[in-house]
């Protein structure tokens, strides 16, 4: 873009707690992939499943091989339908991404990080078109669940967005286990995030903790739809492009 990210996008503020250094490159996982917010030079194709019961959409970029793996989890009585555009940019990137309905949308985050570790995780891994690395991606409730299942069986990668611990703080125990570069975002203080209760969190010195200034529970879906944004506060397509770069 001819544009600098502070013409195009809101503030966003890193490295402001500890361990949230900038500096520390994530080059050092052994990813290479350069990925924008946006269309990448991938086509894609959806396909729709089932595994261990739940639904799940595959966004699968063509002529990929050895893709990196992402399993994109959704909040709390939420569905893979708010990350699918999401999903589908991350993609045409080259990568393999996989959304899900988790089983029981209202269950504990230990079920569904199970669920992410145990079951998904292996027959996503099987896929013709997997690689050997893989990520996890949580919004919400989404985002302790694929802590605890990063903290369980690790990755290359666990990004939260807008992560909400729950009331047994499982993510202050979880996130110390982490060894994976972790990438944290958070929007403003609310009730639908907990008051940033995950900022808590040590997630130690391979981690990176953004704000983006003003950002609303639901700019960290994409699409979200009048529930959420009734709820949780209006979303913005600016912000929302923000959270994706």
């Amino acid at each position: 873009s001819s544009k600098s990210p502070s013409q195009q996008s809101p503030p966003i503020n890193t490295g402001d707690s500890p361990g949230d250094s900038p500096g520390d490159s994530p080059r050092d996982s052994g990813i290479s992939l350069i990925y924008h917010a946006g269309d990448g030079p991938y086509s894609v194709t959806e396909e729709e499943g089932s595994v261990g019961g739940a639904d799940v959409t595959w966004f699968l970029p063509q002529g990929v091989s050895d893709a990196p793996v992402v399993l994109w989890a959704h909040g709390f009585a939420r569905s893979r339908t708010f990350h699918a555009d999401a999903a589908r940019h991350a993609a045409s990137w080259g990568l393999l991404v996989v959304t899900m309905d988790l089983p029981n949308p209202y269950g504990t985050a230990e079920e569904h990080a199970d669920y992410l570790a145990q079951t998904l995780l292996p027959a996503a891994l099987a896929r013709p078109e997997a690689g050997s690395k893989w990520a996890f991606v949580g919004h919400s409730a989404g985002g302790l669940a694929t802590l605890l299942a990063t903290a369980a069986v690790g990755a290359n990668a666990w990004v939260g967005l807008d992560p909400v611990d729950d009331s047994d703080a499982n993510g202050i125990s979880a996130a110390t286990q982490v060894q994976a570069p972790a990438f944290r975002m958070l929007g403003e203080p609310g009730s639908c995030n907990a008051n940033n209760n995950a900022s808590a969190w040590n997630l130690g010195s391979n981690s990176w903790t953004i704000h983006i200034t003003d950002a609303s529970h639901c700019d960290f879906e994409l699409p979200t739809e009048g529930l959420c944004t009734t709820l949780c506060g209006a979303s913005d397509a600016t912000r929302q492009n923000t959270v994706q770069e």
